[in-house]
Parts: structure tokens; C-alpha cells; sequence
């Protein structure tokens, strides 16, 4: 909410952007929400923008060109940007308005520089380009979802916040996504590492193969699990937060 403003400032505007711009831009919010729920940039990305609900770069942008355009279209004919608007449509200048055609016609929507179409009020057409945009965003992260092994729990999932993004605590929700996304410190998590390969990614509590499915039954952790519900998420965080304290304090030992 702070820095995006910032970095997207005046982005509307930005014409004919290369690609490396905007992978590069993709990268930069990928790293902050990395940071934010404290994950490696190994974890996979899809998954950070499908809990939080956040839209990629290159869909904020296009937001906000047709946004600028639908403003402009609602001025007066007598103002400069107006002018502009018009000589760019009436002509087929290179510019934003051709730019916002191509790209309601790849969203497949009605054009948005047409003036003849009055079927929808400013407000309207706001609200209308941030539906398509979301869903564009949400079928974009879909397709990449659905042939990502550690992510099938999110495949019918429904397009939003998730509630736990909101409604824990920072450190609560790091975990829960941790969780959600299988990136829990155990042997099979990581199973490319040479200690845990040495180890023969055995549970170093029970000897049976240490994988994120085995640690919410493993019985070494069993008086941890008493009274809580593995399918409550409150509970679920709370065994895991217990569980990785007790694996961290046997690691510096």
C-alpha cells in the first residue's frame, strides 16, 4: 500500500513497455511478498499472489490504463487531454487510446475509447474493468497452479484474500502458509539437501520418512496434538509453531 503508488506512479501512461520491464517489476513484488510471509524465493510464486489476492504488475497496469481512459473519455471536449483523446482516436495515432483498444479487445470487452457506446455510466465502467481485470489475474494464476504438485490444494479453490491473511497474527499467518504451500522445515521439504539425503530423510523423532503429511501423525509430537484439531486452522498453526521450536532447539544442540 506504501510503495506500489509509488513505484506505479504515472504508470497509466507508460507506452509500448518491453518485456523485461515488467518481469522485472514481477520480480520486485514477488520479492516483497516473499519477505512479507517470510518464504524463500524458491517457494512458488503463484501461490503468494493466490492467498493475498494480488494482482500482478502488468494486470495493475492495464487497470489503470483503462481506467485513465474512461476518465478521459467523461471530460469536457475543450480540455487538452480531451483534444488529444480525440485526434488519436479519429486518426489511429500510436498512443494510449490504441493501446487500451487492443487491450479490451484481448479482455473482450466492449472498446472503452468508443464514445458512442453510453451504455455504461464512468462508475460503471470502473467497476466492470476491475471484474475483468480480476479475472483475468485469477485465471493467469490458475493456469499456473494446476501443475504444481505442492500446490493441488488450492486448485478449487475460490479467488480471494484468504481469511487467515487477515485474521492472524503476522507471525500465525507466515506459518499457515507455510503449511498451505508444503515449505515446512522437514526432510522431504527439502529433500535436494545433502544433510537431509545423509539422514535418508528419516524423522529424527520416530525414523519414519520425514514429510510434512507425517509430522501432523508423527508420534513423537502425539502429547502436542492433545486437545487441539488438526483441521482447525488456529490449532493446526499452533501444533506447527510447537513442533519447529522443538526441531530448531534439537538443531542448535
Amino acid at each position: 500500500m506504501a510503495v506500489l503508488p509509488h513505484l506505479l506512479n504515472n504508470s497509466e501512461t507508460w507506452e509500448n513497455m518491453e518485456k523485461d520491464c515488467i518481469i522485472e517489476l514481477e520480480k520486485l513484488q514477488t520479492l516483497f511478498l516473499s519477505v512479507l510471509l517470510e518464504v524463500p524465493l524458491t517457494c512458488a510464486r503463484p501461490a503468494l499472489a493466490w492467498d493475498t489476492a494480488t494482482l500482478s504488475m502488468q494486470n495493475r497496469i492495464i487497470q489503470k490504463k483503462l481506467n485513465l481512459i474512461n476518465h478521459i473519455k467523461s471530460l469536457d471536449n475543450e480540455s487538452l487531454a480531451k483534444l488529444v483523446f480525440n485526434e488519436q482516436r479519429k486518426y489511429g495515432y500510436p498512443g494510449l487510446v490504441t493501446e487500451t483498444q487492443k487491450i479490451c479487445q484481448s479482455l473482450g470487452i466492449p472498446d472503452i475509447t468508443d464514445e458512442k457506446k453510453r451504455d455504461m455510466k464512468k462508475r460503471q465502467w470502473k467497476e466492470k474493468i476491475k471484474k475483468v481485470v480480476e479475472k483475468k489475474n485469477e485465471t493467469e494464476l490458475k493456469d499456473k497452479i494446476k501443475d504444481l504438485e505442492k500446490l493441488v490444494i488450492m486448485k478449487d479453490e475460490s479467488y480471494e484474500q484468504k481469511s487467515y491473511i487477515a485474521q492472524m497474527s503476522l507471525k500465525d499467518a507466515r506459518m499457515m502458509f507455510r503449511i498451505r504451500t508444503r515449505t515446512i522445515k522437514c526432510k522431504m521439504n527439502q529433500s535436494s539437501s545433502r544433510t537431509n539425503k545423509e539422514a535418508l530423510w528419516q524423522c529424527s523423532g520416530c525414523g519414519c520418512i520425514d514429510t510434512q503429511s507425517h509430522i501432523i501423525h508423527c508420534t513423537a509430537y502425539q502429547n502436542l496434538r492433545e486437545g487441539k484439531s488438526i483441521n482447525n486452522d488456529d490449532d493446526l498453526v499452533e501444533y506447527f509453531t510447537q513442533v519447529m521450536k522443538i526441531r530448531d532447539e534439537m538443531d542448535l544442540n
